[in-house]
């Protein structure tokens, strides 16, 4: 059965999906996403960022989002952006934690991919052109 995620009368339900957010260099910041995609465009799930460098981190983070569409003039982009928040830890010399934004939005390669380049917020950290890949083929539930 083959599944897309672009509205279709004949395509509601449920798909599991799978990305990784990052690139593969020592060091660098790295998310994982793995969720659900609801009747072709909803989105909710987890992202896990892991960082083994500057300030070491491992957060899961509950997201949500949406797949959309965006015609300008002839050009037709697909993008797919995810939001959630965490509690982050305040660093030396401040004490304390503070609630802390994770924003991903993505650039998808076409229509039926998850494939594609990522622009990432979180803490005070901004990340550009990060690639975006597809792990796992959207799996139906229904």
């Amino acid at each position: 059965m083959s599944v897309t995620t672009t509205p279709t009368k004949n395509n509601i339900g449920l798909a599991q999906i799978k990305l990784h957010i990052g690139t593969d260099v020592a060091g660098a910041p790295s998310f994982n996403f793995s969720g659900t995609v609801f009747d072709r465009y909803l989105i909710a799930g987890d992202v896990t960022i892991t960082q083994a460098l500057a300030e070491p981190l491992e957060k899961t983070v509950r997201v949500h989002g949406r797949r959309t569409k965006l015609v300008f003039g002839p050009a037709t982009d697909y993008m797919a952006a995810l939001h959630g928040q965490y509690v982050a830890t305040a660093t030396p010399p401040l004490k304390g934690a503070y609630l802390a934004t994770l924003e991903i939005l993505m650039k998808l390669d076409g229509p039926d991919s998850w494939n594609g380049v990522a622009q990432i917020n979180y803490g005070h950290e901004h990340l550009e052109n990060v690639p975006v890949k597809l792990i796992t083929t959207p799996i139906p539930t229904n």
